[in-house]
């Protein structure tokens, strides 16, 4: 018999293999996450696995995954972060804000100049940080290819926003998707990289007491919650009337090898920023800048 990687083996052939992934394997994640609550759950950011992180319009997903990137990138970890909705600089002004804790309302209106000394302090940090922002490529699985095919060092995460916004026509939506995200995750696995697709969630209906997503909301849902390893569906309450507008909810729904949960954080909009529940936010005792602007 010819034996090939499909072939059925018996258990003993696959051990060795598998002692050379736990040895690798330490008390410290190998990318972690700076947010201690998700960390602790998640165990970090894990290579060649899809993470999906799922949101409705306006409730950050984009926010969360340049949260996560950037935050990668800063500890040396090789990033690339993929929009199909925004361009380089919004982007650009977006890790700006988050980075120095300026308000966006500020630069929105015309302030950038009383800026100037951030603005050099976040050039210098970043003239040394792995971060790469795609020029809205990524819409086809060539592209993504072309992309990484091109690179003499390959990224450690690629994060990919959003799965919505990949070309398609209408009718073959779902099966567009599915064949992107097959593609997406064999790639993740040949090039050893870690996966992070965010992804919309269904519109709320009027009779929903719930505004909290769940994993059946995802649009395309089966291919997306049957294909991901985990899911993180994120939550702002103030977007429907809860008074509190830092308050922030995720719900790990799916993490195919451990812990799922729920998950309290501190959500900043004026500066694209998530903490723990419990921490100091990100004035660290400085006065709380000025009319919060809540952007997504």
């Amino acid at each position: 018999m010819t034996i090939t990687k499909d072939t059925p083996r018996l258990i003993r052939h696959y051990t060795s293999g598998l002692k050379k992934i736990l040895d690798a394997r330490t008390q410290i994640p190998e990318i972690p996450i700076r947010l201690q609550d998700v960390n602790k759950i998640a165990w970090g950011i894990h290579k060649q696995k899809l993470t999906i992180v799922g949101a409705r319009t306006g409730n950050c997903k984009s926010a969360f995954a340049l949260n996560l990137g950037f935050d990668a990138a800063l500890s040396g970890h090789k990033t690339i972060f993929i929009s199909l909705e925004m361009s380089p600089s919004d982007i650009i002004e977006r890790l700006f804000i988050y980075n120095q804790l300026i308000n966006n309302k500020d630069l929105l209106t015309g302030k950038f100049p009383r800026y100037q000394n951030q603005w050099n302090i976040f050039l210098e940090r970043i003239a040394s940080v792995n971060f790469m922002i795609s020029d809205l490529i990524g819409r086809t699985t060539l592209e993504v290819t072309e992309l990484l095919d091109g690179l003499a060092q390959k990224p450690d995460i690629v994060i990919i926003d959003h799965l919505q916004e990949i070309r398609s026509s209408e009718r073959d939506k779902k099966k567009t998707i599915d064949e992107y995200l097959d593609f997406m995750r064999a790639l993740a696995i040949q090039y050893n990289f870690a996966l992070i697709i965010c992804s919309q969630v269904n519109r709320l209906s009027q009779e929903e007491k719930d505004k909290a997503p769940q994993l059946h909301h995802l649009k395309q849902s089966g291919a997306i919650e049957e294909k991901a390893d985990m899911v993180y569906l994120l939550h702002w309450p103030y977007k429907y009337g809860h008074k509190d507008i830092n308050h922030f909810e995720v719900n790990l729904a799916k993490n195919r090898n451990g812990m799922t949960g729920h998950i309290k954080l501190r959500y900043f909009p004026e500066v694209y920023m998530f903490f723990d529940k419990d921490g100091d936010g990100p004035y660290h005792g400085k006065p709380q800048i000025e009319d919060p602007n809540a952007a997504n």
